[in-house]
C-alpha cells in the first residue's frame, strides 16, 4: 500500500471514527479529510499525547498495584500481597519499626516494617533524586486498626529491586528548540488552512 493510499484510506477511516460528523468535531473532520497530509500529522500528535497517559502505574507479574488496592481494598484486605514502587519522601522510624512510602506511578502506599528491613534503602525519591525501586511482601490492611484506620501494608520482606540515584534534569537547550519547532509547525498549519 502506498503512502498516498494509506493517508487517504487508513487515516481517513481513523478520522471518521475519531471525529463525529456533528457538533464540535465537524470542522476538524472536514479539515482532516480534505487535507490528507494533515491526517498523518494528526495521528502522530494524538499518539504522542496519549503516550503520556500510559506511563507509570506499572505492575509486574505477581505484584499488585496501588490502583487495585485503592479501588478494590476489600478483595485484598488481610491477604499477603507483593507491592513494588519507588521509595519516596522520608523514612520515619518509630522504635523498632518504621514507615516508608512506595509510589508506583498512581499513588503512594505506606509500608510499616521492622527497622532492619529499611536499612537497604539508599535513595528516597524527591527533587533531583530517583528513589530506589523497592519490592515488599506483607499483609495488606484496608483500614489498619493499629494505625488509625489507614490503608497500609505490614511488610515482612523488603528488597531493593532497582537502585536509585541522582537524576539529571535536562537543560533548557533541549526545550527551547523543541518549543520553537512546535510554534513554527503551528504557524505553517494555520497559514496553510487560511490559504485554502
Amino acid at each position: 500500500m502506498s503512502l498516498t493510499r494509506f493517508k487517504k484510506y487508513a487515516c481517513g477511516d481513523f478520522i471518521r471514527q475519531f471525529c463525529p460528523g456533528k457538533g464540535s468535531g465537524r470542522f476538524l473532520r472536514r479539515v482532516l479529510l480534505h487535507n490528507p497530509g494533515l491526517n498523518v500529522i494528526f495521528i502522530v500528535v494524538l499518539f504522542c499525547l496519549s503516550a503520556g497517559f500510559f506511563q507509570g502505574d506499572f505492575c509486574l507479574a505477581g505484584t499488585v498495584g496501588s490502583r487495585e488496592l485503592i479501588n478494590d481494598p476489600g478483595r485484598y484486605d488481610g491477604t499477603t500481597v507483593t507491592f513494588r514502587g519507588e521509595a519516596v519522601g522520608d523514612i520515619m522510624y518509630r522504635g523498632k519499626y518504621g514507615w516508608v512510602n512506595l509510589y508506583d506511578g498512581y499513588a503512594a502506599v505506606g509500608i510499616w516494617t521492622e527497622k532492619e528491613n529499611l536499612k537497604d534503602i539508599l535513595y528516597l525519591g524527591g527533587y533531583r533524586v530517583k528513589g530506589d525501586i523497592i519490592e515488599v511482601s506483607g499483609m495488606f490492611n484496608k483500614s489498619c486498626p493499629e494505625h488509625g484506620g489507614d490503608l497500609d501494608i505490614h511488610g515482612v520482606s523488603i528488597k531493593r529491586a532497582v537502585p536509585g540515584g541522582v537524576s539529571v534534569i535536562p537543560s533548557d537547550t533541549v526545550k527551547l528548540p523543541a518549543a520553537l519547532l512546535f510554534t513554527a509547525v503551528v504557524v505553517v498549519v494555520i497559514l496553510f488552512l487560511r490559504a485554502k
